[in-house]
C-alpha cells in the first residue's frame, strides 16, 4: 500500500466520522456550561444525525395599492351626493316627559308661525286668503266677500267686497226724531303689513255707493213723517288695527278691531223739499245737503268690529 493510498483512506475516514465528532464536540461544550444543548437534528435509522435544511420562510404580499377615482371627462361636472343631515335631538320640555323636536330655522319673517324667525307650519306657504265678512257696527249690519294675496312674508293686499244697512235716529225733542236710513255697497282695495302673528295695520281705499232716506218722523210732524230719497257716491280712504289667527287645517280667522277713515271725494243727489228744508233748518240750522252729508261722513270716520272667517290656499 502506498503512502497516497493510506493518505487518502484516513482522510475518508475523518469525513465520515466528522458528523459525529461535531456532535461529540456540541455535547461535551454544552456539559461544561451545564446546559443541555437543545437541537432540532433528527436522527436516521441508525442514530446519526441528519442534516436539515432551514424551513423558507413564506414571501411576504404586498399590500395593495387604494385605486384612484376615475377623472371626470371634460366638461362634465361629476355626480354630487346630496348631504346628509340627521334629525335634530329631541328635547325635553321642562313640565312633561315627552320630547318635541327642535324648531327649524327659516331665516326670514314668517307671519303664520308662532315665531317670526320659526316655521312651524310645513314646507309650502299659503300665498292665497278667501273669506266671509261679517259688519256689525256704526257702518250697520251686513255682510261680504274678500280676496288677500300674499306678495311677501309680511304684507299682504286683495280687495273687499261689503253689503250693509243702517238706520241711526236722533231724538230732537219728546214728539220728533231725525233718521237717516242708508243700504251701502263697498268695493275697498286694502293691503295689510304684519308687525307678529297676532297684530297688523292695514289701510285701504273704498268706493262706496248710498242709497238712503233723510228725514224727521213723530206725531210733532204733518203725517208723522217728512222726508226725502238720495243717492251719494264716496271715496275715503281708512286705516285699521286688526289681528289674525291660524287654527289649522288652512283656516284662519281675523277682526278688525278699530278703524279710522276720510272721505277723499263723493257726490249727493236728492229729492228737494222746502218743507223739509225748513224743519231742518228751523231744528239744526243747517241745510237739508248739510245733514245728510253730515251724517254720511260720520258713518265712515270711525269703524269696528269686522269679522272675517276664511280659508288660505
Amino acid at each position: 500500500m502506498t503512502s497516497r493510498t493510506l493518505f487518502a483512506l484516513i482522510s475518508a475516514a475523518m469525513v465520515w466520522n466528522l458528523p459525529n465528532i461535531t456532535l461529540a464536540q456540541a455535547m461535551q461544550g454544552s456539559s461544561e456550561s451545564g446546559v443541555e444543548p437543545a437541537t432540532d437534528a433528527k436522527e436516521d435509522a441508525t442514530g446519526n444525525p441528519v442534516l436539515q435544511m432551514p424551513a423558507r420562510k413564506a414571501p411576504v404580499k404586498a399590500k395593495p395599492k387604494p385605486k384612484k377615482p376615475a377623472r371626470p371627462a371634460k366638461g362634465r361636472t361629476p355626480p354630487q351626493q346630496a348631504p346628509f343631515f340627521p334629525p335634530a335631538p329631541p328635547t325635553n320640555l321642562p313640565d312633561s316627559g315627552f320630547g318635541a323636536p327642535l324648531p327649524e330655522e327659516r331665516g326670514f319673517f314668517d307671519i303664520w308661525g308662532d315665531d317670526p324667525t320659526t316655521a312651524t307650519t310645513g314646507t309650502t306657504e299659503d300665498k292665497n286668503q278667501l273669506g266671509l265678512l261679517g259688519v256689525g257696527n256704526y257702518l250697520g249690519t251686513g255682510g261680504g266677500l274678500e280676496y288677500l294675496r300674499r306678495s311677501f312674508s309680511w304684507m299682504d293686499w286683495g280687495l273687499q267686497v261689503t253689503s250693509t244697512q243702517a238706520r241711526l235716529t236722533n231724538s230732537q225733542n219728546p214728539q220728533t226724531d231725525e233718521f237717516l236710513s242708508t243700504r251701502m255697497t263697498s268695493a275697498r282695495l286694502t293691503s295689510r303689513v304684519f308687525n307678529s302673528r297676532w297684530l297688523y295695520l292695514g289701510t285701504g281705499l273704498s268706493f262706496n255707493s248710498v242709497q238712503g232716506r233723510y228725514g224727521w218722523e213723530g206725531p210733532g210732524v204733518a203725517n208723522e213723517e217728512i222726508a226725502v230719497d238720495f243717492t251719494a257716491q264716496m271715496i275715503l280712504l281708512d286705516v285699521v288695527l286688526g289681528s289674525q289667527w291660524e287654527p289649522g287645517k288652512g283656516f284662519y280667522i281675523a277682526m278688525d278691531w278699530v278703524g279710522f277713515g276720510g272721505p277723499v271725494a263723493g257726490t249727493l243727489e236728492y229729492d228737494i223739499d222746502s218743507d223739509l228744508d225748513d224743519l231742518v233748518l228751523v231744528f239744526t240750522g243747517s241745510t237739508t245737503e248739510e245733514r245728510i252729508q253730515k251724517e254720511l261722513g260720520a258713518q265712515f270716520r270711525p269703524f269696528y268690529g269686522v269679522l272675517k272667517v276664511g280659508y288660505m290656499f
